[in-house]
């Protein structure tokens, strides 16, 4: 009986070490560089277990009965606690580029062999992604980000939808000394920038980050002293748990003038004697900015509006000029001078195209020529007086004596 026992155990180990042979078990890991990192690997325990974690075959550490011998480093380490249960997972600390590559790890017990394969990826994620307007006088973009690994990439688009060739970006990528990689890629918008949102996407090599970055360039907008005026903003309808924030920049000098988190429905405002954001419509994605009371040089400058989400910006630019109520009133006068010279100029447009119509142009034709009616008068005369002269020589009372 007892030997019948043992043919089975050895009949099961042959074939649970034949099927382990056959269908190993492959795990892909990505680990982020100078961080901790956990290879997993499971087993089935038994009363005597010889745990080996191999990397490119080069033994890194062996563990029999709960003791462990580093054969590679002092990084590596397994879960002590855990290996009685059938855990031989790996911890490896302070990942560095050189640990990527493929592991095995090896479990020798009474009972049978078993292995399976770590396939480590090590990464260095992108912690910001920049948009910005890098030379207004050629309305250039630049969108950058640095600190990554592997190379990531990068693509334009925008919304309304442009062709690729007619964006015609540059973008260029280099390592460091360290291998960590630096992204910049520009353009020059097109047409009236006021048309278009320009939209930077960053795609991690391994897909597990996507970082976006928008910016819109509003048309400018007048104000006048001593009156309010509102400067419109809204949040993509993708974007949700984001932060506002409205920043002025004048003479190169950025002040903030207001910042509002949709998580915590607080608002913290600089400008709380001049500007407000309606709380109620900021929840849904409107942070237009309402100014009152606008003075002259101290209001006049570029209002950003910045909506920031996790992994995501949007950004719109709107440029103020501040007017004097004079100027203003003249302006107002000229509008409506302007208005009235053209409704004048169709009016009379309109006359023109009805005198066409009702034929007035043949009559103003037929006065035109004078000489013509001159003409036809003098042979008119002429009949009358040969008519006479025929009447005076038939009567003979008018003849001469």
């Amino acid at each position: 009986m007892v030997g019948t026992q043992v043919w089975l155990y050895t009949l099961l180990g042959i074939s649970v070490l034949v099927e382990a042979k056959k269908n190993p078990e492959v795990h892909v890991t990505t680990c982020l560089i100078s961080g901790n990192c956990v290879l997993p690997c499971r087993f089935q325990p038994s009363a005597r277990d010889i745990i080996s974690w191999y990397r490119q075959e080069v033994l890194l550490l062996s563990s029999s009965n709960h003791s462990s011998q580093l054969q590679h480093g002092e990084r590596v380490s397994l879960f002590e606690e855990k290996v009685a249960s059938g855990n031989a997972s790996l911890l490896l600390n302070h990942c560095t580029f050189q640990d990527r590559g493929k592991y095995r790890c090896h479990v020798n017990s009474t009972v049978t062999n078993q292995e399976s394969f770590v396939l480590l990826r090590v990464e260095a994620p992108m912690q910001f992604l920049s948009l910005k307007i890098a030379q207004p006088e050629i309305q250039q973009l630049n969108c950058s980000s640095q600190g990554i690994y592997p190379a990531p990439h990068l693509q334009w688009s925008t919304e309304p939808p442009l062709p690729l060739q007619a964006l015609r970006p540059i973008t260029r990528m280099a390592a460091d000394r360290s291998g960590l990689y630096s992204v910049r890629s520009s353009l020059t918008m097109v047409g009236s920038s006021a048309n278009y949102t320009y939209i930077c996407t960053v795609n991690a090599s391994y897909g597990t980050q996507t970082w976006k970055a928008s910016l819109r360039k509003k048309e400018d907008m007048t104000g006048t002293v001593g009156q309010a005026l509102t400067i419109p903003c809204f949040a993509p309808r993708d974007m949700t748990n984001f932060t506002l924030t409205w920043t002025f920049m004048r003479d190169q000098q950025p002040s903030t003038i207001l910042t509002y988190s949709s998580g915590t429905k607080e608002m913290n405002n600089d400008w709380s004697h001049q500007a407000r954001v309606d709380k109620t419509q900021a929840r849904s994605g409107n942070g237009s900015l309402r100014l009152w009371n606008l003075m002259n040089q101290e209001n006049a400058g570029t209002y950003t509006c910045t909506f920031s989400a996790t992994q995501s910006t949007h950004t719109v630019l709107t440029s103020i000029s501040i007017i004097s109520t004079a100027k203003a009133t003249s302006y107002a006068r000229i509008w409506i001078i302007t208005l009235v010279v053209i409704a004048l100029f169709l009016l009379g447009i309109a006359l023109l195209v009805y005198a066409k119509q009702k034929g007035v142009f043949y009559s103003w034709r037929l006065m035109s020529e004078p000489a013509d009616h001159s003409e036809a008068g003098g042979t008119t005369q002429m009949q009358t007086m040969e008519t006479e002269q025929a009447t005076a020589s038939a009567d003979p009372d008018n003849s001469q004596p």
